[in-house]
């Protein structure tokens, strides 16, 4: 690093820079390196291109060969994929949420789908995502699963009603999902 990049780093940038480059070489298990292992020795480009960029002051949040996180749940690697492309198209703020709408109340608003105290008359699915409606008093969500979209009604007293499927589409593709869920977040027309 040069004297005129260094004179404008503060002592956090430069701490954040030893950690970084200490969690980097952490990750190396020099003893295979020492025996030839052919996935470890793989990893020294990436290392050494890392630790010149990080000493040029620049940030790197992600290295090959190291950084990378092994899901070996498939399940929960759809679901990040679907909370990534969710958030995207400006969903995030939806997802693990329901419109209600309280007794007495004209408008409802989002909350938590926790607000309803059981999943009774809900197929299987990966994640809920708030609409814009509920058709009458309740709750209301749209459910997504890898092949399908669901919106469905919990009626209030949430004792004494399960839940209810009002319409469901399948989809292949994550455009093919978007729209859906584009069609399902407002009523539908009557």
């Amino acid at each position: 690093m040069d004297k005129t990049n260094q004179g404008k780093e503060s002592l956090a940038d430069l701490m954040r820079q030893a950690k970084r480059a200490q969690e980097i070489i952490s990750a190396v298990d020099f003893r295979k390196i020492a025996t030839h292992d052919s996935d470890e020795v793989s990893k020294l480009t990436g290392i050494t291109d890392a630790l010149e960029r990080l000493s040029e002051g620049e940030e790197v949040d992600r290295v090959d060969g190291i950084d990378e996180v092994h899901n070996t749940d498939p399940r929960q690697a759809w679901i990040t994929e679907l909370m990534e492309l969710l958030d995207s198209a400006g969903h995030s703020e939806r997802v693990g949420r329901v419109f209600a709408i309280a007794s007495g109340e004209e408008r409802g608003r989002i909350k938590p789908l926790d607000m309803v105290p059981h999943r009774e008359g809900i197929p299987l699915h990966d994640l809920c995502l708030a609409p814009n409606y509920a058709p009458s008093e309740g709750a209301h969500a749209l459910f997504i699963s890898a092949t399908g979209v669901f919106s469905a009604h919990a009626a209030q007293p949430f004792n004494r009603h399960k839940w209810k499927i009002l319409r469901s589409q399948r989809y292949d593709r994550d455009t093919e999902l978007l729209a859906i869920i584009g069609h399902y977040l407002d009523p539908p027309e009557s």
